[in-house]
């Protein structure tokens, strides 16, 4: 897959307005999620206990989604303790569960099958990765996506470090 290169200043503008700049005026989007995780646990947002939230939507076939999940495990691992939940739905065929489990051997966060979810009010991301960010309250506040920058530490601190303060 061929990459377009930007200028790092131009790409650090385009993210942070992408992530914190919403449609004028909008009021933040309440986040509702639950299915039940591969280790059997059932994951919900906004019943988070008080977190912030992260959900990845991610896939095995997508290195993009799997390189985001290397950097949201090394910032989850870097704020231990945090009140910060990072959720993994795949959008992996059921079939492929073997491959997702595989997948998420050595990361910290739950992983789930999208498709399975009971409730998903994210729907099904029409590009991946995608990653939403859910304040405390339960409320949609950011959304990370291929076309505004992907998810690096660097995003992650400037976006998600103020929500856990």
């Amino acid at each position: 897959m061929k990459r377009n290169l930007i200028p790092v200043a131009t790409l650090a503008s385009a993210v942070l307005l992408s992530v914190l700049a919403g449609p004028a005026g909008a009021a933040p989007e309440p986040a509702h999620f639950e299915a039940r995780a591969l280790d059997g646990s059932t994951l919900q947002v906004p019943d988070a206990g008080g977190r912030v939230v992260l959900v990845h939507f991610w896939a095995t076939w997508c290195a993009n989604c799997r390189e985001e999940m290397i950097a949201l495990e090394s910032y989850v691992r870097e704020r231990t303790g945090q009140p910060l939940l990072v959720l993994a739905p795949s959008l992996d065929r059921t079939r492929d569960l073997d491959e997702v489990r595989s997948a998420m051997k050595g990361l910290s966060f739950p992983a789930t099958m999208a498709r399975a979810a009971k409730v998903n009010s994210f729907g099904i991301p029409a590009v991946l990765p995608v990653t939403y960010v859910v304040d405390r309250k339960g409320d949609v506040v950011a959304t990370l996506r291929p076309d505004g920058g992907a998810v690096t530490l660097e995003a992650l601190e400037r976006v998600v470090d103020p929500l856990l303060r």
